[in-house]
């Protein structure tokens, strides 16, 4: 592994949210060509909701916000405040720029370490397509540990993530190479990223992470999250990678 410096790979999603300001897109998913909020993920909710795991909670956290468009949605259904932070500063402008309403607030931050300042705050914590992103282990750990910090006592975390078993085959017709358990992507400052690594001769840097979803769900028991419902998507030859869901409930260790 050539490590370089300290900055984070993903830290990299900055050059595309400038990417999707530039082409005056208003998100991530319609950046490529997907539906803003997935079906799957109002479903869950719909499910939570109905089963009594959801409760009104009164303050949401995002992980992972990007421009903003699951918190305010979440924020509408339940009538609740909201803040959301994402690493991209471009896309924390985007999402202020993107909200007219009052009680959502935004900020540029590191979705690994929140204890400090955001410390059994909220009542629900959902990860934003966020944990995939997380290409180190201990990144991911302390990403887990930030939605236990994060929750109040009752709250509820939402965890969903891209994860294994895949279709290999269609995978790499789709995405490309895996290596391990990472995809990797080539760009013109892979240098300056501290997770970068030399594949079939040019610098790259791991963009993806692909766990089995049953080591997923046990590291958040590990790290006192139990899970009160979830949701497993298997791959198909159209949608070749596993989708988890999973509502947990903080314990105390």
């Amino acid at each position: 592994m050539a490590k370089t410096n300290e900055v984070p790979a993903y830290c990299a999603h900055e050059g595309v949210y400038r990417q999707i300001e530039a082409k005056e897109s208003k998100t991530w998913n319609e950046h490529i060509g997907q539906p803003a909020i997935e079906k799957a993920y109002v479903r869950f909710l719909d499910d939570l909701c109905e089963d009594g795991v959801i409760h009104e909670p009164k303050r949401l956290l995002e992980l992972g916000c990007g421009t903003g468009q699951l918190l305010r949605y979440l924020c509408g259904r339940f009538g609740s405040l909201g803040h959301g932070i994402d690493v991209s500063k471009t896309a924390i402008k985007l999402a202020k720029a993107q909200t007219d309403v009052k009680g959502i607030t935004f900020q540029t931050g590191d979705v690994t370490d929140l204890a400090a300042k955001h410390a059994g705050k909220y009542d629900l914590v959902v990860d934003g397509l966020c944990l995939h992103c997380l290409t180190d282990e201990e990144d991911r750990d302390a990403f887990i540990e930030s939605v236990h910090e994060a929750l109040t006592k009752e709250g509820i975390g939402i965890i969903y993530t891209m994860a294994t078993p895949i279709l290999r085959k269609e995978f790499q017709e789709q995405f490309g190479k895996l290596y391990g358990k990472r995809t990797y992507f080539v760009t013109a400052d892979a240098d300056k990223y501290s997770d970068a690594e030399v594949i079939d001769g040019q610098l790259q840097i791991p963009t993806r992470y692909f766990e089995h979803y049953k080591n997923i769900m046990k590291s958040l028991v590990d790290h006192g999250l139990l899970p009160m419902a979830f949701r497993v998507k298997l791959p198909t030859e159209s949608k070749p990678l596993t989708h988890l869901a999973v509502a947990v409930k903080k314990v105390e260790l």
